[in-house]
């Protein structure tokens, strides 16, 4: 381990050179708000060791955050409250040792997490190229309600296909209860005509209605 330029082989005086470099640059008062980078506080196998302090704590200021980040591996850290940083002892170490040694593992994660990532963005491309298999359904269910809308507002001058029988009661109902004449127009001589009705149960039709 390096400490401000010095190598020391023993965790006991790496703990004293730590707390040396603490109390030199990170006894000030943490940030009120966000977090303070302050700088390398060692090296161990080649990754630095920065010490960044995070916002106050304002009910105790000793249990404010403090992140022992290894550099260039973001979200690999060491989390102490800042008492435990500014006094470090042998199991900081230890746990900065460890962090350094998983390294390679936590490379190889974040890279199957980064290929997951661009897979899923490859994915996300490729549907929003490809057109919707429910498009000419649902385009042929819109014409659909607009010609039955146009249809109830008789907008729509399709006759609608009636049965033999209702197609007789309709005309039995025009024998019963002919229409007057418009102005100027003969009244109609086929009402006094007597026809044999189709419809179940109906007689023979007279003038002014229906002999049953």
């Amino acid at each position: 381990m390096t400490i401000a330029g010095r190598t020391v082989e023993k965790r006991t005086d790496a703990v004293e050179a730590l707390r040396t470099w603490a109390d030199r640059n990170a006894a000030g008062r943490p940030p009120i708000n966000g977090s303070k980078d302050l700088g390398v506080m060692a090296s161990i196998g080649g990754h630095d060791i920065r010490f960044i302090q995070r916002e106050t704590n304002m009910v105790e200021m000793g249990a404010s955050r403090v992140d022992l980040q290894i550099e260039g591996a973001s979200g690999v850290a060491v989390e102490l409250k800042r008492n435990d940083a500014l006094f470090p002892t042998v199991g900081v170490i230890q746990r900065l040792e460890n962090q350094v040694t998983r390294l390679p593992d936590e490379v190889v994660k974040r890279e199957r997490q980064l290929e997951e990532t661009r897979q899923e963005y490859r994915d996300a491309v490729t549907a929003l190229n490809q057109p919707f298999k429910h498009t000419e359904a649902l385009e042929k269910a819109k014409w659909e309600v607009e010609r039955i809308s146009r249809e109830m507002r008789g907008e729509d001058g399709s006759q609608t296909t009636l049965t033999p029988e209702l197609e007789d009661l309709k005309r039995h109902m025009r024998v019963a209860f002919p229409n007057p004449p418009k102005p100027g127009q003969a009244p109609d001589r086929t009402a006094g005509q007597h026809r044999t009705s189709n419809v179940p149960g109906l007689g023979v039709e007279r003038s002014g209605g229906i002999e049953l």
